[in-house]
């Protein structure tokens, strides 16, 4: 064979060699495109991650909570019936509260669940128990009020020198969170006189909370 001819034959081989690869690396390029397409769509219907900011401000508000009862100041529109008498005003406590949504009626609704040492407006060292149910009114921002009623048990002395015995009483509250790490409690005492020598006055309590 002539070198001619066998550079001829090269050629055909090499260009017989070039044709069977084209539609070869054409189908893997169809593939690999079918592949990033299909990737694309899997990323593009796959739903986002769900965020967990909106609902962790959430959880205290559906979960119970643990407070500690802090001292308390007063205010009382009527003078002790003894001119020589005044009424304590600022009152060293230590308390328990156990709050938790109330199921029963919805997610707004907060029982409450307390305990506690108080010293009263007669200078002299009681105890308190009971449970309050509050309803949520308004947010601003971190500060969330609630408004309902107490119902109490004290056991304290009903005059100066008196004796100590039990003292129930239901009473209209206010309470205010900031947070819901620091609260207050606002109370409403009615005026109430049992005898010549023993009354209760009327008189706004606010008690500090911290949760714990």
């Amino acid at each position: 064979m002539t070198p001619t001819i066998r550079h001829l034959v090269a050629l055909t081989g090499m260009a017989l060699a070039l044709l069977s690869a084209t539609p070869r690396a054409q189908a893997e390029t169809h593939c690999s495109c079918e592949h990033r397409s299909a990737d694309s769509t899997v990323s593009a219907s796959a739903p986002a991650p769900m965020s967990t900011s909106s609902t962790e401000g959430s959880q205290g508000d559906t979960a119970s909570q643990m407070w500690l009862h802090l001292p308390a100041v007063s205010h009382h529109f009527q003078p002790p019936l003894n001119p020589n008498r005044h009424w304590n005003q600022q009152h060293a406590a230590l308390g328990v509260e156990l709050a938790e949504p109330w199921e029963a009626l919805n997610t707004r609704w907060t029982r409450r669940w307390t305990a506690g040492l108080l010293r009263d407006s007669l200078y002299s060292w009681g105890a308190y128990g009971g449970v309050a149910a509050t309803h949520e009114v308004t947010r601003l921002g971190p500060l969330k009020f609630e408004a309902g009623a107490s119902a109490l048990v004290f056991y304290r002395r009903m005059a100066f020198e008196g004796k100590r015995y039990p003292v129930p009483a239901v009473l209209p509250m206010v309470t205010a969170e900031w947070d819901q790490k620091f609260g207050v409690h606002l109370l409403y005492v009615p005026h109430v006189r049992f005898s010549e020598h023993s009354e209760m006055p009327a008189v706004l309590f606010l008690q500090g909370r911290v949760r714990f």
